[in-house]
């Protein structure tokens, strides 16, 4: 058995991958979850340039060296070469595509710790398919260097759209675990490092989807009650520059009251601190539903006794002015 890896909150491992840990099958969504996701406004489709970070994070440099080329060498190249398998990107994309999937699911269950399995699928679907992946391999200019290598007719002329695609996402995936061979002590950190920077408007734009204007409200009505409970909604963490004078906002929520104190309920983010805070609401409603609950039956408890507390007042003073 492998040893077990530390979870890290950012979603993804700094240890060594062993190859036999993970497979490089496409996990695809059964057909309840594809209709499902066909009809929600949750989903993200793939490769739109609003998903593009701006700027572009660096592309992590290879060596110079057969390394550097393997990724955008076509296999019709070096069919007939001898041990042709260690000169084109097959063998490498096969294990960049299990990290680009494993890394994701770690993130994204980092990043939305509550939401439901089903939808944590779809979402790394939405991130790990060819299409994306050709997304961000055309972003940095992987075709011009891979299209030399095919060979006429390899690919039925390699520029129809399905074909590109491939080749794209399968030289994206290679070049991921070129990063990480071309650095065994800290290339799986910069690989994982440089795809957080590139998902992050796919996971941020994800996250906005989902939150409602009116949960705050919500949340308040639950739990709060003048002079006996309050909620504060605090920065997590500096404000983040996104680019294009776009800004994105680390919020908690923190409640205080009905013998608790200072607890955290929710995180949430947003390109406000309003919609920061409606996310962090929005967290808390299912992360502390527990909490949230109890201090809503004693806030009820505490309504009722201070409205007892007053038709009794209002009894005495009657009596007195008789």
């Amino acid at each position: 058995m492998p040893e077990k890896r530390p979870h890290h909150s950012n979603g993804y491992s700094h240890g060594h991958y062993r190859d036999d840990r993970y497979s490089s099958k496409r996990h695809k969504p059964s057909n309840s979850q594809t209709n499902h996701r066909t009809n929600s406004h949750f989903d993200i489709e793939p490769g739109t340039a609003a998903d593009l970070p701006n700027p572009l994070p660096p592309l992590p440099p290879l060596p110079p060296g057969p390394l550097a080329k393997t990724p955008f060498t076509h296999p019709s190249s070096v069919k007939n070469e001898p041990d042709s398998y260690k000169n084109c990107y097959e063998h490498y994309e096969f294990v960049g595509d299990a990290f680009i999937e494993y890394t994701s699911s770690r993130l994204i269950r980092a990043r939305f710790p509550t939401l439901p399995v089903g939808r944590m699928a779809q979402l790394r679907e939405s991130i790990v398919c060819n299409a994306n992946l050709a997304h961000y391999a055309r972003a940095y200019g992987f075709w011009e260097r891979v299209a030399p290598s095919i060979e006429d007719g390899a690919t039925q002329s390699g520029r129809k759209p399905g074909v590109e695609t491939k080749i794209l996402a399968d030289c994206f995936e290679a070049y991921v675990d070129a990063i990480i061979e071309a650095d065994p002590e800290n290339g799986e950190k910069t690989a994982g490092e440089w795809l957080a920077k590139l998902w992050e408007p796919k996971l941020a734009k994800y996250l906005d989807a989902r939150v409602g204007s009116d949960v705050k409200d919500e949340l308040n009505k639950l739990i709060v009650s003048p002079g006996e409970s309050r909620i504060e909604w605090r920065d997590e963490r500096p404000m983040m520059e996104m680019g294009k004078g776009k800004q994105r906002f680390f919020i908690e929520c923190r409640f205080t009251g009905f013998g608790l104190q200072d607890v955290l309920l929710g995180r949430g983010e947003g390109p406000s601190k309003t919609e920061a805070r409606s996310a962090a609401a929005a967290d808390a409603l299912v992360r502390s539903k527990d909490v949230v609950d109890e201090a809503h039956r004693k806030k009820v408890e505490y309504g009722q006794k201070r409205r007892a507390e007053a038709k009794a007042q209002a009894q005495n003073s009657e009596m007195n002015e008789v």
